[in-house]
């Protein structure tokens, strides 16, 4: 039973028999158990910055999280990082262009990109919905791992408002459907950057109707669109290798 006094929204089921299924690996992508690698070290005069393991929240968390690093790489060098210092990004997905992306904004001239290809990566392959993958985190990095993903939000609903001055597509408001507040995996951003989910019908037209939640303000991020832009914001800009 379902309570009729709800909103009623109409959706197309999508088709799900075996002519439309096929089961193909397209990416890989890596994830730490316990949360994502993001600090700074030293060695030798030179510092590393790590920001890695984000698994299915690549795109939620690469926002916020090249800004969380990058500040931390500032903060670890002090005055023996100038704006001139030769910077060394490892990797051309998502996170490594918004690592030189954000730098430049920094003031940052002298960056090389090393990778081993720049087309066809995971990050363009990779479903780009923006929340966070369910996955023990600790404690310890809790509450800096839901800033980093509600500073992501901030930046696509940026773009998905057309209020971007660098990123003219890329992302859309879209609802986003789920049967229970935990599955969601947004709760964390209710209150922060997100409305709270209501209780809504759908309606699939074939006679079935199921009670679910809906979270309104969902963002879908197409990737290919903002790695193509991330990449022509950057050329001329960066060292590619």
């Amino acid at each position: 039973m379902v309570d009729e006094n709800l909103e009623v929204r109409r959706i197309e089921p999508p088709k799900l028999g075996e002519y439309y299924i096929g089961k193909q690996v397209l990416c890989h992508r890596p994830l730490r158990k316990a949360h994502p690698l993001m600090n700074v070290t030293e060695k030798n005069g030179v510092f590393l910055a790590n920001n890695y393991g984000h698994g299915s929240s690549g795109w939620t968390r690469a926002p916020g999280s090249v800004r969380y690093v990058n500040s931390l790489l500032e903060k670890a060098a002090g005055n023996k990082l100038t704006k001139n210092s030769n910077i060394t990004i490892v990797g051309g997905g998502v996170i490594g262009l918004l690592t030189a992306f954000d730098l430049i904004h920094r003031g940052y001239s002298n960056i090389t990109v090393i990778a081993e290809q720049f087309d066809d990566l995971t990050s363009h392959k990779a479903g780009g919905v923006v929340a966070c993958v369910k996955i023990d985190i600790d404690p310890s990095m809790r509450e800096i791992v839901d800033k980093i993903g509600a500073d992501g939000y901030k930046f696509y609903k940026k773009i998905a408002d057309g209020k971007d001055p660098i990123f003219k597509k890329g992302a859309v408001i879209l609802p986003a459907y789920f049967s229970t507040r935990e599955d969601s995996l947004l709760e964390p951003y209710v209150g922060v950057v997100m409305k709270p989910a209501k209780d809504v019908i759908l309606d699939f037209g074939n006679g079935k109707r199921q009670r679910m939640l809906s979270y309104d303000d969902g963002i879908f991020i197409d990737t290919v669109t903002m790695m193509e832009q991330l990449k022509k914001f950057l050329d001329g800009k960066v060292v590619f290798k």
